[in-house]
């Protein structure tokens, strides 16, 4: 028996975990900022903004700009400067990049317009990155879970993110064959942005 690795050419434990959980950690940074920010403005007595749709969809395209340029900074430079395997589909990551950071950004202020303090979101998010890296199928296989998980998992952005994201980036995959990971976000992207611009506004909060 002679192996020969495809991907991971070093046979590292970085070089296999890395890439996928630099998804993670956009996703979790962007939640807790954005949780810590509208928990801020509720302790301050309410948000300094208006509640129409304008100004809901200029903070959103502001958070879409962030996280789109957090997943810029690690797929373009520091897999690069770190040396990890990088190099697939560039123009499909860049398109991928744009869904993922929409989707990401609707639930950043849905979940955040939850949050009536600001330190909370901290407390919440940190315990919650463990699960939800072993529920997005990279470090244990999605078909080892629970029936109700292995459903319930494609909720978070993350799952299909870390499953295109390194499809594209690592294995240099086209659109076509992730073609499940591009329906789920988006299907959740306006879901979550309707849903956000609902909390917005008022209704129900």
């Amino acid at each position: 028996l002679n192996p020969v690795p495809l991907f991971n050419v070093r046979e590292g434990y970085g070089a296999y975990l890395v890439p996928g959980v630099a998804v993670l950690i956009v996703q979790q940074a962007l939640l807790m900022a954005v949780a810590m920010l509208m928990g801020s403005w509720h302790e301050a007595g309410g948000r300094p903004l208006a509640r129409d749709l304008g100004s809901f969809t200029g903070v959103w395209l502001a958070w879409t700009s962030a996280a789109a340029l957090h997943c810029a900074y690690w797929f373009g430079f520091v897999l690069w400067f770190q040396d990890y395997p990088r190099g697939g589909n560039l123009a499909g990551l860049a398109g991928f990049m744009l869904l993922f950071a929409g989707t990401l950004a609707g639930l950043a202020l849905l979940v955040g317009s939850l949050f009536r303090t600001r330190e909370r979101s901290v407390q919440l998010m940190i315990g919650l990155a463990m699960p939800i890296l072993f529920l997005a199928g990279l470090a244990w296989p999605g078909e080892a879970l629970p029936p109700l998980l292995q459903g319930l998992r494609w909720l978070l952005p993350s799952t299909a993110g870390i499953q295109g994201f390194v499809a594209l980036n690592q294995l240099g995959a086209h659109w076509s064959e992730i073609a499940n990971e591009v329906w789920v976000l988006s299907a959740l992207l306006p879901v979550f942005t309707v849903l956000a611009a609902w909390r917005w506004r008022g209704i129900g909060a």
